[in-house]
């Protein structure tokens, strides 16, 4: 039976590595306010959720979803593109991206960081929250999503990332 238990540490390991972890919420919580187009698409809504996901799990932060961003928010996350959130459109110059291009990166702004993830198209805007929570320090795995047991402090500066695919999905 030695055989046994090496197969047992293949099935229960990951699923022990995978189990949810929990983030301390410390006296510092960070407000991060995630501002998306008032008729934003569906998917980029979805976006925000996720993003806002990825914050309070990784960083026990408080985030607000809306359309605004509020005077009280420590950072400030607008997602989408020029085309989809009016917020992305007067932050500043957006790089020239294909649909499947990607942007994250901050921008100047009253009092709180503020940072711009979207993309050429609500889909490369989800793609770019995911690529943000990767260097946060998520793994994206086929058994579930991997979380860093320590993600150190929320830090949205330094920014400036700009990504094309080099094989475009058709």
């Amino acid at each position: 039976l030695p055989h046994c238990s090496s197969l047992l540490a293949l099935f229960v390991l990951p699923a022990f590595i995978a189990l949810p972890h929990t983030t301390t919420l410390t006296a510092a919580t960070p407000r991060v306010d995630v501002v998306t187009g008032l008729d934003a698409p569906a998917l980029e809504k979805f976006a925000a959720e996720e993003l806002a996901g990825y914050l309070r799990r990784l960083y026990g932060a408080d985030v607000s979803v809306s359309s605004s961003a509020s005077k009280n928010a420590q950072a400030v996350v607008l997602l989408g593109s020029p085309a989809t959130n009016p917020a992305v459109a007067s932050a500043g110059s957006w790089p020239k991206v294909s649909d499947q291009g990607i942007v994250i990166r901050n921008v100047q702004g009253s009092g709180a960081n503020r940072v711009v993830v979207g993309g050429g198209s609500p889909v490369a805007t989800l793609w770019a929250v995911y690529e943000l929570a990767h260097r946060f320090g998520v793994r994206f795995l086929f058994r579930g999503d991997v979380y860093p047991a320590q993600p150190g402090e929320l830090k949205l500066v330094d920014l400036d990332i700009k990504l094309e695919p080099n094989l475009r999905c058709l």
